[in-house]
């Protein structure tokens, strides 16, 4: 019996070999993300493999360092885009934006054409659905473009 038995190796066909080694790259740098996201955020979790003196080089970036925090601020990921795209929409309508003018902005590049098929096709649907609601003449029954959106 092998001493390490619980090391194996793997192999794909190779014309996805790439897929799969990009997808694998993927995966570790958003595992990776995340581990230094604790290291440097969570002051109970001790992290062997982490230096006190890095950990505190680490912390110290993330909290000066003005071109990590506009990086950082790039990829935070949908939520903070969504509050973005809230905040700067509020401002330019003096209100708050719906939810489907949320959606709109952050789908539509800057030339007005959906970033991807899906996208469009939310946004579509959701166009004939508001159509469909202006026909509707039983007013108890109309929904709020919000409704129609989710």
């Amino acid at each position: 019996m092998e001493k390490n038995s619980s090391r194996h190796e793997f192999s794909w066909d190779p014309s996805i070999a790439s897929l799969v080694k990009k997808e694998w790259q993927s995966k570790c740098v958003q595992r990776l993300s995340d581990i230094v996201l604790k290291v440097c955020t969570d002051p109970t979790y001790t992290a062997t493999w982490c230096a006190l003196a890095l950990r505190a080089h680490m912390k110290q970036i993330r909290e000066e360092d003005e071109d990590f925090k506009k990086a950082n601020v790039r990829k935070t990921g949908c939520v903070m885009k969504v509050k973005g795209f809230s905040i700067i929409k509020e401002k330019q309508l003096d209100r708050l934006p719906t939810a489907h003018e949320l959606y709109y902005d952050g789908h539509v590049d800057n030339d007005g054409q959906f970033v991807n098929p899906k996208a469009k096709e939310v946004w579509d649907k959701f166009q004939k659905k508001k159509a469909a609601a202006l026909e509707c003449e039983d007013e108890t029954q109309k929904k709020s473009e919000d409704e129609l959106f989710f």
